[in-house]
């Protein structure tokens, strides 16, 4: 069929699939006007549901309502027919990636259908293309470095037994500090996940650094509620924040507070609440110029105090492990919020 040709052709530039998504949706409505649909996007977060595009004046709560009467969980992809309606998923892993989905009023001729069948083949392709890249830049990177950082390491310990004067030994521990954040960041880490309460998984994590749960406003909307996670990454994840906090109020904890608390998702097929733990402090905040980059291996402000810029990055990937993430802001101080998965 020329029209599939033409599709297939408009696609060969493109190297992410929500990219593909969206010249797929252009394509469509440009060359059968007539059609109308929405292209929505599921992420596996509180918020998951979004509309991307659509060429209805309905909004997005009249597209959330269509999604709802879906059966769950999805038997298959599509596309296929319900209750009316023509509903095509790039795929049904609702947890770990994200989802685009395709949504038709009515039926939809052959040329489309076979534009979405090559649609959910090519965004197939260019995710796992995206993350074999990924996987084999990480892994390459990754053994030269734990390489070099192996003979750095030799290196430090023949001059640590030197003991040369007080600057040299402080760049030695400097070094060691940020070999160890560089060598996790750059690895894979198996979670070893146990349930406990929160209540009690603050308790703990606090005693790791000396501090008290008495010392600072806590707030626990369900003290009783429990969360499957790996405590000891939790745990260093977490105390990463509170002591940036402490920080940032110079110690003066009366200005600082921790609130947790659950949301639900607006997802159907993603049944589970969220626990978040926010985090705010009324230091002096953060740059809007430097949000964006304190969780970038390196990125520090405080060189002169021998920070090498890991704590961050590696929360970051301790969150993220557990299909969570983080969010920073700063307003009258630095709120960040880890936002997990119940179960």
């Amino acid at each position: 069929m020329p029209i599939v040709n033409d599709y297939i052709q408009s696609c060969k530039n493109i190297n992410l699939p929500q990219e593909l998504s969206k010249t797929t949706y252009n394509f469509i409505t440009k060359h059968f006007p007539e059609i109308k649909l929405g292209l929505m996007m599921h992420q596996p977060k509180p918020d998951a549901l979004s509309l991307v595009e659509s060429n209805l004046p309905e909004g997005f709560d009249y597209w959330l309502e269509l999604l709802t009467k879906v059966s769950n969980p999805i038997s298959k992809i599509g596309p296929f027919d319900e209750n009316g309606h023509i509903f095509c998923f790039s795929g049904k892993d609702f947890v770990h990636e994200p989802v685009c989905i395709f949504i038709f009023k009515k039926e939809i001729n052959e040329s489309v259908s076979n534009i979405l069948n090559i649609w959910q083949s090519l965004y197939g392709i260019l995710k796992e293309t995206n993350l074999n890249t990924q996987r084999k830049a990480v892994n390459e990177y990754g053994n030269l470095i734990s390489q070099l950082l192996h003979d750095v390491q030799s290196l430090m310990e023949v001059k640590a037994d030197c003991h040369q004067n007080e600057l040299l030994l402080n760049k030695l521990e400097y070094q060691k500090k940020l070999n160890k954040g560089l060598l996790f960041f750059i690895r894979d880490f198996d979670l070893f996940k146990s349930e406990i309460e929160i209540e009690q998984l603050i308790k703990d994590s606090l005693k790791m650094i000396k501090l008290n749960e008495k010392q600072f406003h806590i707030n626990i909307q369900n003290p009783g509620l429990t969360v499957a996670l790996d405590v000891e990454l939790f745990a260093e994840a977490f105390n990463q924040i509170i002591q940036n906090a402490v920080e940032a109020v110079e110690s003066n904890l009366s200005k600082l507070s921790l609130n947790v608390h659950t949301i639900k998702s607006n997802s159907p097929f993603l049944a589970t609440n969220w626990i978040v733990f926010e985090v705010n402090d009324q230091g002096k905040g953060i740059s809007d110029d430097f949000i964006p980059y304190v969780t970038k291996p390196f990125f520090t402000t405080q060189k002169y105090l021998d920070k090498c810029g890991f704590g961050l990055a590696n929360t970051k990937k301790i969150i993220e492990g557990h299909n969570g993430f983080l969010e920073i802001s700063s307003q009258n101080g630095t709120q960040v919020k880890i936002i997990i998965p119940q179960n």
